[in-house]
């Protein structure tokens, strides 16, 4: 029954020998502690030595050679000691060590020490390669070359200020009504969140001018009735039917005027 009893505690408490290479190895009862070396044993004599070796451990020191501090970690030891004491050396500063415990304390020590410098080194060559932030050492001394097409992105170094300044300077050349028209579109561009940089503004600036007057109010105007972010020309069959409806009106106009001064011209009475 006592050899049952023993056999069952093994197979529940004992770990494989082997040191698992993740994890950092932890308190094993091997089998000499439960089984082969303790054959001729009481269950009272396991259960105490097993309790002083836990006490041990968790303590990081060993048991004190006092009997009565002794009896209080684990009630029989003076009953067991005779038997249990061949497991136990003297340690320093008056206390009792075991062997095998210690050497097993010493691996865990030395393996923890072993991780912590790995994970030491590991942040340091994180640190090493992660980019640096600051504020770039040189800045840029002049200006972009060549007039990018509308909606492309460029990086410009000019403040707000100065931009603002330059956008309301009318261009050489310009119409008062294409300037106006020009204005509009930056404004709804810039509720569309499509603000014009300031060399797709000059690029679109030629634009227009090369157009003539009368086409890039008429594109522009369509464009944004459009809600298009790009400035495209009415297509021909929607300028021939506005010219049909300005024709009309204006027939219909010169008729009522026309009879509007034949009545005039009629004597009275």
């Amino acid at each position: 029954m006592e050899q049952r009893h023993r056999t069952a505690l093994l197979c529940s408490t004992s770990r494989p020998f082997a040191m698992s290479k993740g994890k950092a190895p932890a308190f094993q009862l091997y089998a000499g502690d439960l089984l082969t070396d303790v054959m001729d044993w009481t269950d009272e004599e396991v259960g105490v030595h097993i309790r002083l070796m836990c006490w041990s451990w968790v303590n990081r020191r060993g048991i004190p050679r006092d009997t009565r501090r002794l009896t209080r970690i684990a009630s029989g030891v003076e009953r067991c000691w005779a038997t249990i004491g061949c497991k136990w050396t003297e340690g320093p500063d008056d206390t009792w060590v075991n062997e095998r415990l210690e050497r097993t304390r010493s691996d865990s020590d030395a393996f923890r020490a072993k991780q912590k410098e790995k994970s030491l080194l590991a942040v340091a060559k994180r640190a090493s390669s992660a980019p640096k932030r600051g504020k770039p050492t040189e800045q840029p001394t002049g200006s972009p070359t060549g007039d990018p097409l509308e909606g492309e992105v460029e990086v410009y170094t000019q403040s707000k200020k100065e931009r603002a300044h330059e956008a309301e300077v009318m261009p050489a050349g310009m119409s008062v009504s294409l300037f106006q028209a020009v204005k509009r579109w930056e404004k709804y561009r810039a509720e569309k969140r499509h603000k014009l940089t300031p060399s797709t503004r000059d690029a679109f600036i030629k634009k227009v001018m090369s157009m003539g007057d009368d086409r890039a109010i008429a594109a522009i105007d369509h464009s944004i009735e459009q809600g298009w972010t790009g400035m495209y020309e009415p297509k021909k069959s929607e300028t021939k039917k506005q010219s049909t409806d300005e024709y009309a009106a204006s027939a219909m106009e010169a008729a009522k005027q026309y009879w509007v001064r034949k009545q005039a011209a009629k004597p009275a009475g």
